[in-house]
């Protein structure tokens, strides 16, 4: 596959393809010899979600994104696939790329797909951020569990404008304070009929008619239960899609996990808040490096 050089406002950064498992997946690679963050995003989302990360650069860290089977500009996954397939998936990715140890951050879907990494691989992963993570609660909003429904999935997350007015309101507190990369990548998605179906599979993966499934809460639980190395994590207060106990619930699992819950923020902190979460990468980086 090939590889292109793009300008996040000056900062070069790596848009490049692998193949894993026969699927074309698409990622950012920032480059670079220091400790390598690698972030998963939320259901439906794409590498530019992560745009302020990539921009700011948070003290010489190499950054990798990736877009999901059938997400962003990845190649399609005819099956609807698993957290423990998508987190086996990541794993392919960071052995093409030839990286011993990381860093995970994941949003939503991708900090549960991120757990399922850390549980894969204890040995691999310094540290992890959770950042409104799915999978720690039953609750979940209604569309989501209607889409899990045949037929009125298709109806409900069909590409065009009102999927991404939909996305936008839902996951943003503020949707006119975005920069205009991430609101264009996510325009992008939500006019393409197959990043739709991968945000279509990606929802029916953790959802059913009645919330969040229940069995991958309770191996969240266990995973987080059993996590030695650095945790922590953040939620919006005006989350939309997760409500903040879900994420408070953490502590109780693992009391050395650090919580913080940011004012005035959303869903998607990485891009809400990119300052206070730049901080805290750095911060759980550093707690590893002196440790």
């Amino acid at each position: 596959m090939g590889t292109n050089m793009t300008v996040i406002e000056g900062v070069s950064t790596r848009d490049a393809y692998a193949n894993v498992d026969n699927i074309a997946i698409r990622y950012w690679d920032s480059e670079g010899n220091g400790p390598v963050l690698f972030c998963c995003g939320g259901v439906g989302s794409s590498v530019e979600i992560w745009h302020e990360q990539f921009k700011k650069r948070p003290n010489n860290l190499r950054i990798i994104a990736w877009d999901y089977p059938s997400h962003g500009l990845s190649g399609p996954c005819l099956q609807r696939l698993t957290l423990d397939e998508y987190a086996g998936i990541a794993w392919k990715l960071i052995d093409k790329l030839a990286i011993s140890e990381v860093h995970l951050i994941g949003n939503s879907m991708g900090g549960a797909v991120s757990l399922r990494m850390l549980a894969q691989r204890r040995d691999k992963v310094k540290s992890i951020g959770l950042l409104n993570c799915a999978t720690l609660g039953k609750d979940t909003p209604i569309p989501f569990r209607l889409m899990t429904l045949p037929g009125i999935g298709r109806i409900i997350t069909k590409a065009g404008e009102t999927a991404y007015t939909n996305q936008i309101n839902t996951i943003f507190h503020q949707p006119q304070n975005i920069s205009e990369s991430i609101l264009s990548a996510i325009k992008r998605n939500s006019f393409s009929t197959r990043a739709q179906l991968g945000f279509l599979k990606g929802v029916r993966c953790i959802n059913s008619i009645l919330g969040q499934r229940k069995d991958l809460v309770n191996q969240s639980k266990h995973i987080i239960e059993l996590i030695t190395c650095p945790i922590w994590g953040v939620h919006g207060e005006y989350d939309r899609v997760l409500p903040v106990h879900q994420t408070e619930q953490i502590y109780n699992w693992n009391t050395n996990a650090n919580i913080n819950i940011l004012r005035e923020c959303g869903h998607t902190p990485q891009a809400e808040k990119p300052i206070e979460i730049n901080e805290m990468i750095l911060a759980a980086v550093f707690s590893y490096n002196s440790g």
